[in-house]
Parts: C-alpha cells; sequence; structure tokens
C-alpha cells in the first residue's frame, strides 16, 4: 500500500496535469459501416433486425424504478443499440455492456440525489463551505462535471498552492474520496456521463471536506480491476501500465501513444493491460497494442478491453495461448500451444452479411508464416450470431464459442 503523501502527490499531478482533450465524439465505432450490398438478400446476406427489449434483457435490466429501455431496440449487424429514459435524462447505450453501465450509472445517480436530499448532507453541504477553496470555486453549490472534479481555473489555482497547503490536503482527500465512492456504487469514477461527475464531484467534496460519513453505500461485487482503479490514482496507473508493457516487450513509442490516447480512460487501460499482461510467456502481445491504438470512440476502447478480456479467460480456462497475431478489420486473434487459431469478437449480435463473410473466409484461409498447421479454428463472441451467421462459420469448420465470457469468466467471489 503506498504511502498518503505519494499517493496524494501523483493524485495531485495526475489531476493538474494539462489533459488531453478528447476529439468531438463519432457517430459510431471502427465497426464497419453496412452499405446496401452488404445485406443484399440475393446473395444470400441478412438485413439488421430490430428486436425485443423484453426478450433480450431480464426484468430488472429492462426496467427498474429509474430508468426503462425501449421495447424496440435497433442493431446495425453486430452491436445493439439501446434507448433509456431515465429521470436524469435520456441515454443511447451502443452494446450490452454500455446498456449495463447507463443502467448502473443511472441507479448511482439515484442514490446520490437520495442520500443529498437529507438533513445532514444539507449540514455537511455548509460546514463545507467554510474551506475557501470550496467556496470560492462553487464546488458543491455547482458541482463540475469533469472527472478531475475541479474547473480548469481551480486547477491553475491548485496547481500555484504552495506545497503541504489545506487546498492541496482538501483536494488529495477529495480524489481518493471519490474513487471510493465510485467502487462502492459500481460505476467508473472516470465515466464520460456529466451528470453523474457532477454528483460524484458534490458528494466526495462533501464528503470529504464536510464530514459526511466514511463508507455511505454497500458495495457488492467487484472485480480486480475495480479494486486497482480504486486503489490507484491516474498517474500511478499510468506508472504501472508502462511497466507491464515493458514487460511484454511493446515499445516505448506504443506504450506513449496508448497512454496518451484521447478515448481511454484509466479505468479501460487498467483492464485492458491487466488483461494483457496475465498472458503470461505469450509471444507477440503487442499485436493487441497495436490495434487498440485505431480507436476512435469510448466505445472502440471498451470493445478492446472485451477482446483482452475474452483472451485471457480463453487462455486461463481452456487452453493457453502461444502467441497473439493481428486479424483482419482490426481485431486480434491467438494461436494456441495445441494448434488452434482463435478469433476474438466482443460483439452483441453478429448476422450474415459481407463483412462477416469476408471474416469467415479469412478465418478459414489463414495460415502461420512458420509453416505450422493450424489444427482446429475457433471464434469467441461476447454475445452470439444469428443460426444463418453460426451455419455459415460451421461451414466453414469454424467453431462458434457465443456467450464466451459468460461461459468463461471465474464465478464471483462472494463478499464477506
Amino acid at each position: 500500500m503506498l504511502r498518503h503523501e505519494l499517493f496524494a502527490a501523483v493524485a495531485f499531478a495526475a489531476a493538474t496535469a494539462c489533459s488531453t482533450t478528447a476529439p468531438p465524439a463519432p457517430e459510431r465505432t471502427s465497426l464497419p459501416v453496412l452499405a446496401a450490398g452488404d445485406t443484399d438478400a440475393s446473395l444470400g446476406y441478412e438485413t439488421p433486425p430490430v428486436q425485443n427489449a423484453a426478450a433480450l434483457l431480464p426484468s430488472e435490466l429492462r426496467e427498474g424504478p429509474h430508468h426503462y429501455v425501449a421495447d424496440e431496440v435497433q442493431t446495425d449487424g453486430f452491436m445493439r443499440v439501446y434507448e433509456i429514459s431515465s429521470p436524469f435524462g435520456e441515454y443511447t447505450a451502443y452494446g450490452d455492456d454500455a446498456l449495463r453501465e447507463r443502467v448502473a450509472e443511472i441507479e448511482a445517480l439515484a442514490q446520490l440525489r437520495e442520500r443529498s436530499a437529507g438533513a445532514e448532507f444539507g449540514k455537511a453541504v455548509q460546514r463545507s463551505l467554510g474551506s475557501p477553496f470550496v467556496a470560492t470555486w462553487n464546488l458543491v453549490t455547482r458541482p463540475s462535471d469533469s472527472e478531475h472534479g475541479v474547473p480548469e481555473e481551480a486547477a491553475d489555482a491548485l496547481r500555484g498552492a504552495p506545497t503541504g497547503s489545506t487546498h492541496r490536503d482538501e483536494f488529495f482527500g477529495f480524489a481518493q474520496r471519490k474513487r471510493e465512492l465510485a467502487f462502492e456504487l459500481g460505476v467508473d469514477p472516470y465515466s464520460s456521463n456529466a451528470e453523474l461527475q457532477k454528483e460524484l464531484n458534490r458528494f466526495a467534496w462533501v464528503s470529504t471536506v464536510g464530514g459526511f460519513g466514511e463508507r455511505i453505500f454497500t458495495p457488492g461485487h467487484r472485480d480486480r480491476s475495480a479494486e486497482i482503479v480504486r486503489d490507484f490514482s491516474p498517474t500511478d496507473l499510468q506508472r504501472l501500465a508502462r511497466v507491464e508493457l515493458a514487460v511484454m516487450g511493446i515499445s516505448e513509442d506504443s506504450t506513449e501513444a496508448f497512454i496518451a490516447h484521447p478515448w481511454y480512460s484509466p479505468r479501460q487501460q487498467a483492464e485492458l493491460v491487466g488483461h494483457l499482461a496475465a498472458l503470461d510467456l505469450v509471444a507477440n502481445r503487442r499485436a493487441l497494442i497495436d490495434v487498440a491504438l485505431g480507436a476512435t470512440s469510448e466505445e472502440d476502447a471498451n470493445l478492446y478491453a472485451r477482446s483482452a478480456e475474452l483472451l485471457h479467460a480463453y487462455h486461463d480456462n481452456v487452453t493457453p495461448f502461444e502467441l497473439l497475431t493481428a486479424f483482419r478489420g482490426g481485431t486480434v486473434a491467438g494461436f494456441t500451444r495445441d494448434g488452434r487459431l482463435v478469433a476474438v469478437l466482443p460483439l452483441d449480435y453478429a448476422i450474415w452479411t459481407k463483412p462477416a463473410h469476408a471474416y469467415a473466409n479469412t478465418l478459414k484461409r489463414s495460415t502461420l508464416g512458420d509453416g505450422r498447421a493450424i489444427d482446429a479454428r475457433e471464434v469467441l463472441v461476447t454475445g452470439s450470431f444469428s443460426p444463418k451467421a453460426r451455419s455459415k462459420y460451421q461451414r466453414r469448420g469454424i467453431t462458434v464459442r457465443e456467450n464466451a465470457l459468460e461461459a468463461l469468466r471465474p464465478e464471483p467471489v462472494p463478499e464477506n
């Protein structure tokens, strides 16, 4: 465990450094945009269907006390697009993972609003306003939607504050408390959800400076990556990533490009690097970093993090990989020690289209450069294929492993 002084210093450096501004959000990910010919029925291809939320989702995910998922769910040939209504705004979630994240954020917002409506919280707000820094920058009356918790002008003031000043100490405590709150609520402290950021920031400032409780919410099961994000500042996570990537033989240029990438949050970076590091002794792990650098959106970053998790789960629970390789369309595949070529596709619902046809043919015909035989070919998908797509892959001798993460993830350890 790092000493408080060191932890605080790196947290301050991360939050007050000149940040890279993310480009405007694209309309979609780098997955193919299907053209008319890609879904031509006369060529045997399928058209993306409209699915029904009630048939897809467990009841608690489809509708809860604070959210409702629209009945019609659009698909684009690869992913599902959900429309979510809530008291906190309307949300679009690109993919099943994003839906779960948004629903968790909505529930977290509801819990934060409920707790902050009480008299004790109001008293803590008044106590927090006794801090000149909090009062000057309206950190609890008009909370920032920045992931750092303060507007840029306040960050400038912190940069100029002397070491050991009250302002710095308050900020150090806030940064750690915000990560703890996010962990307790089951959300990402670096989420792009502006409303969530405002509430987390306000609550963490009041909790830290106004003395509003220690553990206010009871955490459920959280995975190891969530614990790491809670316990380490962004600067610490970057330092750990540099060490891990260097051990894997990733070049310094690629490492720095990945760490500075505008679409990867500290959580996504920690997840991807952690899963990749777990592929001990696997050759050419840089293949995943190389393709991950092509991310064009937050959704893309999630897809590459899930690709790393798929590889890790298969490596640990099916058979170990010997090497990784970049594959068609910005994807990655692994070759196992027992001769299997395994492609990973973190997709919700893939139908038979021209791009899917080309991908299947590439997987069927691929050979190893050193001449070794490929004894079996598999594709791992986080969701499922349409019946037709599944049949087309299987007829090419490719094993389709659907809902792969659900099947291969270890059972969660119950909380004490």
